[in-house]
């Protein structure tokens, strides 16, 4: 750069310093375009900092802000004027605008860059930080909203579950640490895709779902995005090609639920993974899945054939403990049925117990947990298993327990038995002796979805209760200063002194993550971590959550 150059270029840098939070100078080099000064790193930026002086543009900004930016430029150059360019990105602290670029006068290939930064706050745990995208929670209430407001309408509303095939094979090729950055790049091509046409949110790493009013062309929709999707990404030079297995679902009729419509997308979404991924698949409607609901004679006779083919699995979603950082697993049930696709525990453990045949399912659940994680255990892990009303009630329990933990040598301490205030309440008197004796035993009690029932505080005087499992409604929105904040941290408190241990359940973001280790929270477990996944897959999701925990240090 000359001198005549750089004096005209601090001339115009000092002007806009008092209107912009930051200026950048870049000169064009051989088709690419590199940052030669900046003036100060804007508190906002993810990206730019005196350490990108000499960089080129490409190698320091995102892929999909570099392409549009440098377009940008080369119109400045066609039409040799200065071009102002606005982009928002909604994170959860700011809304942000470029503008770029604008040519120095009488002076070659060299460009000023102007970046501002308006502060906007929002609702706390509305967006994720690194990505930008509205979070599960802020979707979910989104949709609500949708709903209510279609019942009046024409209930066009439709949903579309988009899951990353071969999710493994791209971290095995480009890390855990890289991975994040990865899944941003693809969060960002479908949000600039989709622009203001439809809500994009992440469910979990490998999953994304959209919230559309144009039902009438949802599929159109969904070619569009898995066409995008084919074109490769580019991670530190990598190429990664990507295909999705995309469901969609739509508003059935005025009774339609944001669960159920979730749970339709994922289920036409499942079946496209079924049939080898890389396809778009629409739940359809019947007289066996109208608006949701599943014939329940139909279920029964298909939960016996289950058990009978051994069509349950195990999930395992892990639970962390935010000094210790030791990871324990909750074991979840899933049942994959061929004929009737997914179907969630809300939908048949209910049918189970009124049949008769929860107990046999409990007590497989149990001899599998054993199975499965008798090989991993150490002196500090733990795993959870959920215990139905009748089993809790069972005479049997105790002897299951035992002879399953000593079938596969697992100690009775590493087994937390997960109950709910609802379950004990159907027969006080069984349930708590069976705890006791349990306890007594070695087991370790936990009781789940603590504080939405009135007779919590008088569980913890009666039980032998290692633990209490904070319920999500209170998590989802525990802002400082809130009245959930000062539910959760009385609830913390009082536990503590009882010397019982506490989990937040239904963790979803990083503010909240930091905030519960903050007001000295034991433990936290949901999706911000991990979703449940298969048995398989538990190592697959140890390092990423490490990383999470280290970004936490920080």
């Amino acid at each position: 750069m000359t001198k005549q150059t750089n004096i005209q270029f601090m001339k115009l840098a000092a002007a806009l310093r008092n209107a912009y939070d930051t200026v950048y100078l870049l000169k064009h080099v051989d088709g690419r375009f590199r940052y030669e000064y900046i003036s100060a790193k804007s508190e906002g930026s993810e990206y730019l900092g005196e350490e990108s002086v000499g960089k080129f543009m490409d190698e320091v900004l995102p892929m999909y802000v570099s392409q549009r930016v440098d377009s940008m430029f080369r119109k400045a150059i066609e039409d040799n004027e200065a071009v102002v360019y606005d982009e928002k990105i909604n994170t959860n602290e700011t809304e942000r605008t470029v503008h770029v670029p604008i040519k120095l006068d009488n002076v070659e290939d060299v460009f000023l860059l102007v970046y501002s930064e308006r502060i906007k706050r929002t609702n706390e745990g509305s967006f994720e930080i690194r990505t930008g995208l509205p979070s599960f929670n802020y979707f979910r209430e989104f949709v609500q909203q949708k709903l209510e407001y279609q019942r009046k309408q024409d209930g066009n509303l439709a949903l579309i579950y988009i899951n990353i095939d071969k999710f493994n094979n791209i971290i095995d090729k480009i890390g855990h640490v890289r991975i994040e950055s990865f899944l941003t790049d693809i969060a960002n091509r479908l949000r600039l895709l989709l622009a203001d046409r439809a809500l994009l949110s992440r469910v979990t790493g490998d999953e994304l779902i959209i919230c559309t009013e144009d039902g009438q062309t949802v599929e159109k929709l969904s070619e569009t995005l898995q066409s995008a999707l084919e074109n490769p990404f580019f991670v530190n030079r990598i190429e990664i090609p990507v295909t999705a297995s995309i469901g969609i679902s739509r508003m059935a009729d005025a009774e339609e639920t944001v669960d159920r419509l979730i749970m339709k997308a994922y289920r036409a979404m499942f079946e496209a993974k079924q049939h080898g991924g890389n396809q778009i698949k629409t739940f359809k409607e019947s007289k066996s899945h109208q608006s949701g609901h599943l014939d329940k004679n139909m279920l029964q006779r298909e939960l016996k054939k289950a058990i009978e083919n051994q069509e349950f699995t195990i999930y395992y979603q892990p639970i962390i403990h935010l000094r210790t950082e030791v990871i324990h697993y909750e074991a979840l049930i899933r049942w994959f049925s061929p004929k009737l696709g997914f179907i969630s525990p809300d939908q048949f453990i209910l049918v189970a117990e009124e049949c008769g045949i929860i107990e046999t399912i409990d007590e497989w659940v149990i001899n599998r947990v054993c199975k499965q994680i008798g090989g991993l255990l150490h002196n500090h892990l733990r795993v959870s298993v959920n215990l139905s009303t009748k089993t809790l009630e069972s005479k049997r329990l105790e002897s299951v327990l035992l002879n399953a933990t000593k079938r596969h040598e697992v100690d009775p301490q590493h087994i937390e038995l997960e109950i709910t205030e609802h379950s004990i309440l159907k027969n006080e008197v069984a349930t708590v002796e069976n705890l006791k004796r349990l306890r007594k035993a070695g087991f370790r009690i936990a009781i789940d979805d603590f504080g939405v029932s009135h007779a919590s505080f008088n569980y913890l005087r009666m039980l032998p209760v290692d633990k209490i499992k904070i319920d999500k409604v209170f998590i989802q929105n525990v802002t400082t200063g809130s009245k959930d904040y000062h539910i959760v941290t009385s609830l913390i408190s009082l536990a503590q002194k009882l010397g019982i241990l506490v989990t937040a359940e239904g963790v979803e973001t990083e503010e909240q993550v930091e905030l519960l280790k903050k007001i000295n929270c034991d433990e936290v477990q949901g999706f911000y971590f991990s979703k449940p996944v298969p048995f398989d897959m538990i190592n697959n999701i140890y390092d990423p959550i490490k990383t999470k925990l280290l970004a936490l240090q920080h």
